[in-house]
């Protein structure tokens, strides 16, 4: 019986052990532009460049660069950035799959918008040099 007993109370020790506590998401840690591996370029229409190391953002101009602070999160896991006319661009995936338009030292979270006319089409820099004129709002049919 004693035997017995204390079988039975070495496997109940044995199925409580303490329970390791579940890992928590560690904070992103920014990493130093000088110890990073660049692997993301994208040229700014201001002149600029962004540089990514797929987790951390810099915009530099004339050699020097400052880390760019995203709205609504800590940081951005970089997939993809693209230049287009107006700014650039960058897919944050897998760290929250949203894109985000980069200016200068800040990445705005994209919105979407009910209709074209709301998009901010005026024209900048070298287009509006020339004289060019985003059409007229009433040219937009609706439908479009």
């Amino acid at each position: 019986m004693r035997q017995y007993l204390l079988i039975l109370l070495l496997s109940l020790l044995a199925c409580s052990k303490k329970q390791e506590p579940k890992s928590v998401p560690q904070a992103h840690v920014p990493t130093r532009l000088d110890q990073s591996w660049i692997d993301h370029l994208a040229p700014s229409p201001d002149g600029g460049i962004y540089l990514s190391d797929g987790n951390d953002i810099w915009y530099a101009r004339k050699g020097k660069a400052v880390r760019v602070t995203v709205i609504g999160a800590d940081h951005l896991s970089v997939d993809e950035l693209a230049s287009s006319g107006d700014g650039v661009y960058v897919c944050s995936y897998p760290s929250n799959g949203k894109a985000y338009y980069l200016h200068r030292d800040t990445a705005y979270p994209i919105e979407e918008v009910d209709k074209a006319t709301q998009l901010d089409i005026s024209a900048s820099g070298p287009i509006k040099e020339i004289g060019w004129q985003p059409p007229a709002e009433d040219l937009l049919e609706e439908g479009e």
